[in-house]
């Protein structure tokens, strides 16, 4: 390295026009998300591109009806969550999780969310994001707009439980508020 300063060891481009929105590791891979609905699988060590398999973006209907009559919903790209539990890799599509391959990228299983734990409209037009993770062989969502938790097997996406935080309120005032 010249004067200490460090050297790059690789780089790696995405499609023209698209951008990152999401990087995970998984052991000695990257999972780039681009703002696409593109994920690609890169070897951490060398840079090369594993795979790259196109998902398409998350629903925006939630979303829609309230937007102005002016906006382009085809130019809206939501920035959706990725989480990455062993071999596998989650994302959320509108009311529903799918879980895939990080091998491979091939669909391993999807679930419905329940009514109680889907993205529901706010009167604003502005959807809360449904956060999503994963520990424990499970994987957690979390509707702050609803209040509402629900795990699923991350294996077989089977519902392992869903509850109630608090009461949900018009305010806010009795519920629990995401504030991210």
């Amino acid at each position: 390295p010249v004067l200490g300063l460090p050297e790059l060891a690789w780089g790696f481009e995405i499609d023209s026009g698209a951008s990152i929105i999401r990087i995970r590791q998984a052991k000695d891979h990257l999972l780039v998300l681009d703002d696409w609905g593109q994920v690609y699988k890169v070897n951490c060590q060398t840079g090369k591109l594993i795979w790259k398999n196109e998902y398409g973006v998350s629903d925006l209907t939630e979303v829609s009806s309230n937007l102005s009559p002016a906006v382009d919903n085809s130019s809206i790209r939501r920035v959706r969550r990725m989480v990455v539990i062993d071999d596998q890799f989650v994302l959320p599509f509108g009311k529903s999780i799918r879980t895939y391959s990080i091998h491979n990228g091939e669909l391993l299983w999807q679930a419905q969310l329940s009514s109680k734990v889907s993205v529901l409209e706010s009167s604003s037009g502005a959807a809360p994001e449904l956060h999503i993770d994963a520990a424990d062989g499970k994987v957690v969502l979390f509707s702050s707009l609803s209040n509402e938790l629900a795990a699923f097997d991350s294996l077989t996406g089977k519902l392992v439980w869903d509850k109630t935080l608090s009461q949900k309120t018009d305010d806010h005032q009795n519920g629990l508020v995401s504030m991210n």
